[in-house]
């Protein structure tokens, strides 16, 4: 399994039990007894999930997950809690966290929660990683291709995008096809979701 967690957890007693629990089941366990503790160690470390718990002195646990947001830090967080807070496991989940838990935690539940969150990161790093490769495809596309782009995400015929630009229908295909070959696709609505997805727009007709 090998995923690595961080515990965060102002309670010492409380962090070591769930890190005996968890490397029982395989996972890579660091222990952070605060919030600020572990800032110092976010950006270095690569985590499948954190387990947080929610009331720590100097800084809380959804004050955290707050921070952790602002950074772009896309860890998954459980949050435990000594307390039954609605409110606070409202806000938590509102904003992104995979579970809220009352201690004592039941371990069938926090294993559940662990495996959810896993899941979701390595859905993100997957998401996270197609972007990057369809942005870096985008990026080699000359002006004139790019042009060509947004023209054929209007439903331009090459005809009609030949006379906007004032070029032959031939030099139209050669580059809709340039531009096809380089984001590896076949479609038009493949070309209209890259688009979307690495926020390209049409060709306005203040630009034709």
């Amino acid at each position: 399994m090998n995923e690595k967690i961080a515990v965060i957890d102002d309670n010492y007693s409380i962090c070591k039990a769930l890190a005996r629990l968890l490397n029982g089941h395989g996972y890579n366990v660091e222990i952070y007894t605060s919030a600020p503790e572990f800032l110092l160690h976010a950006r270095d470390t690569e985590l499948g999930c954190v387990i947080l718990d929610i009331n720590m002195p100097n800084m809380s646990g959804l004050q955290l997950q707050e921070i952790l947001i602002d950074r772009k830090y896309d860890y998954p967080i459980v949050f435990i809690s000594g307390c039954g807070d609605i409110p606070s496991s409202v806000t938590a989940i509102k904003k992104g966290a995979v579970n809220f838990l009352q201690k004592p935690v039941v371990e069938q539940d926090l294993l559940q929660s662990i495996c959810e969150a896993i899941a979701l990161h390595r859905k993100h790093q997957d998401q996270k990683r197609d972007y990057l490769l369809t942005e870096q495809a985008v990026e080699t596309l000359t002006a004139r291709e790019m042009e060509i782009f947004r023209y054929i995400i209007t439903g331009k015929l090459n005809k009609q995008i030949a006379y906007y630009l004032r070029i032959t229908e031939k030099t139209v295909k050669v580059h809709r096809a340039r531009v096809k070959q380089k984001l590896h696709v076949k479609s038009i609505v493949d070309l209209v979701r890259i688009a979307d997805k690495v926020g390209i727009k049409p060709i306005s007709l203040a630009e034709s």
